[in-house]
């Protein structure tokens, strides 16, 4: 089988079969694929639209999870569950272009990569284009850590933390360096798509624009205004261990990287205090609940913090402090929000 596709779902009715159609219309043959959707737990009609592929398509693997596990878990599941010789994660509100399939098929073939890396269009929820990423050019069989140097140097933070949907996988290179996703998070790919280039010794690029990310206002990374306590506090604190975690596993092997993982780590730490200033005061008691569950994730990054965050972290001086300011940072934020972003952080 060439390639194993895996869907986290999670309430994804919405976008879920432009998703699977996109899989199901590549033009090669009915046995050298299949199409795992994982559903997490979803209080809609995803389930039931799983099903329905399932009846007309043997290539459609439905697993159930009995408890909600979050996208980390999902993926390792899916993992674990993959047959194919390469892994595409696909995320259940975008859909991949026609012939990518056929254009990383004939790759495989001829170089059997460890790590196929590719350019992606950002859309609006009705599919027009926002944004084209152009961040890979063609670039034959290399090893990951010499591509990494010779293309972004210190600024790879910026371009390879996040989106591990842009790339393919062989799956047994990934099983034998233990390269997988974090447990129980949310944010899922922070450190996923830099490791498997990294360690790769077998890694192509190519300025294909192969997948379509659509940028949805209610999916759980871009709509936040639920939970938005839990969330700043998974992107701060689990998210930033994790860039962290793999800054100390670099440190004697590339200590150039390690160096500007460190930095991204630290920003990840000092991430929560404007999003808790502009958050409501529910969602800033929610946060400081997540703070006293989750001092484990709080306690090794105390040198990483500037004195701001770490008076905020007091969760009574940092309520009050939050509130106080809470007018300067929206008045901030309408100034900013009137010009137009040219940059994005991860792209």
């Amino acid at each position: 089988m060439l390639i194993s596709y895996i869907i986290p779902v999670y309430n994804g009715e919405k976008y879920l079969r432009r998703c699977i159609d996109s899989l199901i219309q590549q033009d090669y043959g009915d046995t050298s694929h299949e199409i795992i959707c994982i559903d997490d737990c979803s209080m809609d009609s995803s389930k039931e639209i799983i099903n329905e592929y399932q009846k007309i398509n043997p290539n459609v693997i439905l697993i159930e999870n009995k408890v909600n596990l979050k996208t980390g878990t999902v993926c390792n599941v899916g993992l674990d569950n993959a047959k194919g010789d390469y892994i595409w994660i696909i995320g259940q509100d975008d859909w991949i272009h026609e012939s990518s399939i056929k254009t990383l098929s004939q790759i495989v073939v001829s170089t059997k990569p460890e790590v196929i890396a590719f350019n992606y269009r950002r859309v609006d929820f009705s599919e027009n284009e926002l944004h084209s990423a152009e961040v890979f050019d063609n670039y034959d069989l290399v090893n990951g850590a010499h591509y990494i140097r010779s293309k972004f140097g210190v600024a790879f933070p910026h371009y390879l933390l996040g989106y591990e949907w842009r790339a393919i996988f062989n799956r047994e290179y990934l099983k034998q360096n233990n390269i997988r996703f974090p447990e129980g998070g949310i944010y899922e790919d922070t450190t996923f798509l830099f490791k498997a280039m990294l360690y790769s010794h077998r890694f192509v690029a190519i300025a294909d624009f192969l997948y379509f990310y659509r940028v949805n206002p209610h999916s759980i990374t871009d709509y936040n205004k639920k939970n938005k306590g839990f969330l700043i506090a998974e992107f701060a604190f689990r998210a930033g261990n994790e860039v962290l975690d793999l800054a100390n596993e670099l440190k004697d092997t590339y200590p150039d990287f390690s160096k500007q993982l460190y930095e991204m780590a630290k920003w990840y730490f000092n991430n929560f205090a404007p999003k808790l200033i502009g958050a409501s005061f529910r969602e800033k008691i929610n946060f400081y609940k997540e703070v006293t569950q989750n001092k484990h994730l709080i306690a090794p990054i105390g040198s990483y913090l500037n004195p701001i965050s770490r008076i905020l972290l007091l969760k009574f001086i940092g309520l009050i402090i939050a509130n106080t300011f809470k007018p300067i940072y929206l008045l901030k934020k309408k100034v900013i929000d009137r010009k137009k972003y040219k940059q994005e952080w991860c792209y």
